[in-house]
């Protein structure tokens, strides 16, 4: 993927209809269906067990052009045992977008994953479980996800953070 500054600036989740920003400082709105594939619940309110130096990294997945978006959501959620087998990773949560209202000029996003690792250091030499993992997930990502399309980012924990 491209080793490029995503074009965001930040990611902000909540629940219900957040009012403390106005449409001119967002991009998009995302209606997505989260999915806790395995670990950790991601920082959801009421989680102690996360390290304090955990880190996320989120993914705005573009799909390939050439696929509809049932064959992509198939594709996807497909994905999450190459990654069980693959990744050195704390936690997986994978989320559908049902609805992308585009507020600025901005291209679509299909999906956010939610990588968690336990450290940074983890990020840096487990994020694959073995040399071969790497090739084993680019051929799987491969059938669903455009990487020119596709932006991620890493998140640090706050202390205190929900």
């Amino acid at each position: 993927m491209p080793v490029a500054g995503p074009t965001w600036t930040a990611l902000i989740w909540t629940t219900g209809e957040a009012r403390f920003l106005t449409p001119e400082h967002l991009l998009s709105v995302l209606e997505v269906d989260r999915h806790r594939v395995w670990g950790a619940s991601l920082g959801d309110r009421g989680d102690t067990a996360l390290p304090q130096d955990a880190v996320l990294m989120v993914s705005l997945v573009a799909r390939r052009s050439d696929l509809n978006g049932d064959t992509f959501v198939e594709r996807y959620r497909s994905h999450a045992e190459v990654a069980r087998t693959h990744h050195g990773f704390s936690a997986y949560r994978q989320n559908v977008v049902h609805q992308n209202v585009a507020l600025q000029n901005v291209a679509g996003c299909d999906a956010i994953s939610e990588i968690l690792l336990a450290t940074e250091e983890d990020w840096r030499n487990n994020f694959y479980a073995t040399p071969s993992a790497a090739e084993a997930v680019g051929r799987d990502v491969a059938r669903f996800l455009d990487r020119a399309g596709t932006s991620s980012t890493l998140v640090r924990r706050f202390p205190g953070s929900a």
